[in-house]
């Protein structure tokens, strides 16, 4: 659930933003390292140390730069492990452009279990993601999921390139599309571009088959995935 909850907070993140995230002026395919490029701005590995009772946990994953309050580079959008309410002592720590910056609880939004936290300084080489209506994605399109490698990898973004062998009907209804890709580390909650270097979904991994895979959450079914998500959070707790 934590994962999937992750995943979630990617959702979010395009609701609330505005500025485009880039533009492919000559409309050709990109490469992977392409899409990595563009698409470094917005994606930063996140750590969190949260002390409980003289215990101390630790989480990572992906967070997603968002404007929060037109300050630019200053926010980021963590959800899952990285989730905070206040209620404990939470540290946060954002790896981006080579950097280790300290980073503070500003906000939450308690009914999706996401966080915002701002940089002690701002990144000036972040780009807010605007995915608000997300790219039409056809069975044989090649795809692209940017992701933050975990701790044993010093924190580094990575880009995996897959391809769409379909739609499915998935949990609740949820139409998804399926890709070629095994799931990796770090792999939930990402975002996935097409080969054009648009926002497509986000990532989740799926054990449905024979087999783990990855499949992509369509931004236009997010609604419908974390209305899903809620219920059976709250399900589990009955």
């Amino acid at each position: 659930m934590r994962r999937k909850i992750r995943a979630a907070m990617v959702a979010i993140a395009c609701l609330l933003t505005a500025a485009p995230l880039f533009v492919n002026a000559e409309e050709r395919p990109l490469t992977a390292s392409e899409v990595l490029a563009l698409s470094s701005g917005t994606v930063a590995g996140v750590s969190v140390a949260k002390e409980s009772g003289g215990n101390t946990s630790f989480g990572f994953g992906p967070g997603l730069f968002v404007d929060w309050d037109g300050t630019k580079g200053a926010h980021l959008l963590v959800g899952g492990e990285l989730f905070s309410d206040g209620s404990t002592g939470t540290r946060y720590t954002v790896f981006v452009g080579g950097r280790r910056i300290q980073a503070s609880l500003v906000n939450y939004l308690a009914r999706a279990e996401v966080s915002v936290i701002r940089l002690a300084e701002p990144w000036s080489e972040a780009k807010p993601v605007n995915a608000a209506r997300g790219a039409v994605v056809s069975e044989g399109d090649e795809l692209y999921v940017v992701y933050c490698l975990p701790f044993g990898f010093r924190h580094r973004t990575a880009v995996r390139k897959t391809v769409c062998t379909g739609r499915r009907e998935w949990t609740g209804g949820v139409k998804v599309y399926r890709t070629s890709l095994l799931p990796a580390e770090g792999m939930t909650g990402a975002l996935v571009y097409d080969g054009f270097g648009r926002p497509v979904g986000i990532a989740e991994k799926s054990t449905t088959g024979a087999l783990p895979e990855v499949v992509v959450v369509p931004l236009s079914e997010v609604g419908k995935y974390l209305k899903e998500m809620r219920e059976k959070k709250t399900a589990a707790r009955t």
